[in-house]
């Protein structure tokens, strides 16, 4: 529907989740998450397919064939599948999604997603020239102290609404089958919170002045990612900070970049470019 009314394209990053009291709220298994996710996914192609359309899967059933209403532009809906470890990359890869990241882990860690989803599907014959974004959150200012005190400031917040979700005071992961690597994420999460231990993530954010930040960008560029979501409307951020960060992005940094992504290769310019990097 928000792309028909909008007439514009619409991106959606789609995962199976992992916050344990969602589940919980709707008596789901867990384990049962990832099977759910690829029924739901076939659903959706069916749906947006335009035909009259049912469905018999293992937790999934249409007795009836249904259409879509109003009928989908299924040309302006792209999914990306929302990664997190080397192999949710390569099942990402087998239902067909180009990868969606969240700047939370190493760069050699994602280096390795990348490869993992590059190389299955590169075996499967997948199209490997899709967009391929990754989220960071952005926090540009005049001087790098300057910007060290503001993301430290506002994503102490952002952490610590994370941990009352993902209930990180309890040892609700490490037994549930598919998801054991969160019980190590969750613990981190929740140390990062302190704002005196946040300096590994935030060298993984774009933090700095804006020539820093135009280097963490080519970093990026250099492991395989060809977009950027720029996040900013994290908890407790006043809007006039939220805009300041964008348009400190797309003024000082953005125009830098020109739309040709290649790997391994981010080609500069002095002129403002449309598209490729969009905040």
């Amino acid at each position: 529907m928000l792309s028909l009314l909008s007439e514009q394209p619409l991106h959606l990053g789609i995962r199976r989740g992992t916050a344990k009291l969602e589940c919980d709220a709707w008596g789901v298994d867990m384990e049962e998450a990832r099977e759910r996710f690829a029924e739901c996914l076939k659903i959706t192609r069916l749906a947006h397919a335009g035909e009259p359309f049912q469905f018999e899967g293992k937790h999934f059933q249409m007795d009836r064939k249904v259409p879509m209403r109003l009928a989908p532009r299924a040309d302006r809906i792209n999914f990306y599948g929302a990664i997190g470890s080397p192999n949710s990359a390569e099942i990402m890869a087998d239902l067909d999604l180009p990868p969606l990241v969240v700047a939370n882990f190493p760069l050699h860690v994602q280096t390795r997603v990348i490869e993992a989803w590059e190389e299955r599907t590169h075996t499967r014959g997948g199209r490997l020239d899709r967009d391929r974004p990754i989220m960071v959150q952005a926090w540009i200012a005049d001087t790098g102290a300057e910007a060290q005190a503001l993301v430290r400031h506002w994503a102490q917040l952002f952490f610590e609404l994370q941990a009352r979700h993902y209930q990180l005071d309890e040892s609700a992961y490490q037994d549930i089958k598919g998801y054991e690597q969160f019980a190590k994420f969750f613990g981190n999460l929740k140390r990062i919170a302190d704002p005196e231990q946040m300096g590994p993530w935030i060298d993984l954010q774009f933090v700095g002045t804006p020539a820093t930040v135009r280097r963490q960008v080519e970093a990026y560029i250099e492991i395989g990612f060809n977009r950027f979501i720029i996040q900013v409307a994290t908890y407790g951020v006043p809007r006039a900070v939220r805009h300041d960060m964008l348009r400190r992005f797309a003024t000082d940094v953005a125009p830098k970049f020109s739309n040709c992504f290649q790997r391994g290769k981010a080609v500069q310019q002095t002129n403002e470019t449309r598209g490729g990097i969009a905040p």
